[in-house]
């Protein structure tokens, strides 16, 4: 059977897919590899006096949790990253995360569209 691997630029795919967040619940993806379970956490968050304002912050919760924490992602057309964004390191390499994200119609709902890279030996 044949297989298929996908590459950008110098990045192997790892996991591409899209879920849908309900109820302004963070989205919380486990990632394992032979020394354990890394957990990375992404977070919705408003903030009413930056209205106009979209940001996103990263933070290291510990060495096996993480939380990247959207602020004021609420288009319907959607925001997310301009390239991938190093999270951390997975197997020996640097790890990277794209997405992009939806409002779905201010019911405290997003579809968030993502894509994990693996990249250069650390």
């Amino acid at each position: 059977m044949a297989q298929i691997k996908v590459h950008s630029q110098n990045h192997k795919i790892i996991e591409t897919g899209s879920v849908i967040q309900y109820e302004d619940e963070p989205i919380v993806f486990s990632i394992t590899d032979e020394e354990g379970e890394v957990l990375v956490r992404i977070k919705f968050v408003n903030d009413d006096d930056k209205m106009d304002s979209v940001s996103f912050n990263y933070n290291l919760v510990n060495e096996k949790e993480a939380e990247l924490t959207l602020v004021n992602f609420k288009s319907v057309t959607g925001f997310g990253t301009k390239k991938p964004i190093e999270i951390g390191e997975l197997e020996k390499r640097r790890l990277y995360l794209a997405f992009s994200v939806q409002d779905l119609g201010g019911n405290k709902s997003r579809l968030l569209h993502y894509t994990w890279y693996e990249g250069e030996v650390v």
